[in-house]
C-alpha cells in the first residue's frame, strides 16, 4: 500500500456587511468518484485502487488505468478538479488502459464522511506491513506487526495534535489491566524530520519511522485532509476497528476493541490451558 500525505483545510466563509453578518456558510456534500490515485509523472492521475460500490466501480474504472482528462480538458490536478465538481453530474473521463483509449461517464456520488472512507478502506483487511525502522534506524521485521492485538497510531511528523491524543492513547493503556501493544507509525521522509517532531512533542510510546510515500495509502489515500489515523489489529493481524484521530470516538472505540480482543485472547489461553 502505498501513499504520501497531504492535507487540506474545508473553510466555513462568513462575510459581513454594514448593517449585520450574515451567517456561516454550510458546506454542502462533497462528490465522490471511489478511487485512490496518485499523479502521473506527465500529468493526468494513475489510478492505484478503485473501491467497491462507487461510481468508478460502476462503470469498470480499472486499477492501473491512466486517466488524462476530464469533461474536454486536461488533468492537471484530479483533487482540484473532484473539489469544484458537482454531486450527481456525469463526469466524462478519458482514460489510457494498456495503450489504448478508453472513455467512461461516471455519476458522481456524495463522498462519505473521514471516519466512513478509514471504516470502508480498512477494516477487515489484513494490517499492511511497511517498511519501518525504530528511532535507533533499525529496520522493523514484519513478525513485530503481529502476534498480538494491537493499537497503531498512524500519523504524519507534521501533525503535533496526533502525538497528543497518542500519548493519551498510551497513558490509557498502560492502566489496562493487561498491557497491549500501543505503537507511532510516524510518515516521515527524513530522519532528520523524524528526530525533530520526537523532540518538538515527544512520543511516549515505541514509534518508528515510515516514509511518507509508503504510508501514504493509509493517510492521503483515504482522505486527503486526514493527518492520522487509528487502526487496530488482532493477533492475526487483521484490522479489527479503524477511525480517524479526530473523531470524537476514536479514542473510546479504539480502548474499547482492544480491550474486547485482549479478554478474548486471554479467554482462549485460559481454556488452552485448562485441557
Amino acid at each position: 500500500m502505498r501513499v504520501a500525505a497531504a492535507s487540506i483545510a474545508i473553510a466555513l466563509a462568513m462575510t459581513a456587511t454594514a448593517a449585520r453578518a450574515e451567517p456561516e456558510e454550510v458546506p454542502g456534500p462533497k462528490p465522490w468518484l471511489g478511487i485512490t490515485y496518485r499523479p502521473a509523472q506527465w500529468g493526468g492521475a494513475v489510478v492505484t485502487e478503485v473501491h467497491p460500490g462507487t461510481p468508478a466501480a460502476a462503470v469498470g474504472l480499472r486499477a492501473g488505468d491512466v486517466l488524462l482528462a476530464a469533461d474536454g480538458a486536461d488533468i492537471m490536478d484530479l483533487g482540484e478538479l473532484m473539489r469544484v465538481a458537482t454531486v450527481g453530474a456525469r463526469m466524462t473521463l478519458v482514460l489510457d488502459r494498456g495503450g489504448r483509449r478508453v472513455v467512461v461517464r461516471p455519476l458522481l456520488g456524495v463522498r462519505p464522511t473521514s471516519d466512513e472512507l478509514v471504516h470502508q478502506l480498512l477494516v477487515g483487511r489484513d494490517l499492511p506491513i511497511l517498511p519501518a525502522r525504530d528511532v535507533l534506524g533499525r529496520a522493523v521485521r514484519g513478525k513485530r506487526w503481529r502476534g498480538a492485538p494491537r493499537l497503531l497510531a498512524v500519523f504524519d511528523a507534521r501533525c503535533a495534535a496526533c502525538v497528543t491524543v497518542t500519548n493519551r492513547l498510551a497513558a490509557t493503556q498502560a492502566a489496562a489491566p493487561t498491557a497491549p501493544t500501543v505503537q507511532a507509525l510516524v510518515l516521515a521522509d527524513s530522519v532528520v524530520e523524524f528526530d525533530a517532531m520526537r523532540a518538538l512533542t515527544p512520543v511516549t510510546t515505541a514509534a518508528w519511522r515510515v516514509e511518507r510515500t509508503d504510508g501514504a495509502g493509509l493517510l492521503a489515500g483515504i482522505d486527503p485532509s486526514t493527518d492520522g489515523v487509528m487502526i487496530v489489529s488482532d493477533g492475526a493481524g487483521v484490522i479489527r476497528f479503524a477511525a480517524v484521530m479526530s473523531s470524537g470516538d476514536a479514542h473510546d472505540g479504539a480502548c474499547q476493541v482492544l480491550a474486547d480482543l485482549n479478554s478474548a485472547e486471554a479467554s482462549l489461553a485460559e481454556q488452552a490451558s485448562a485441557r
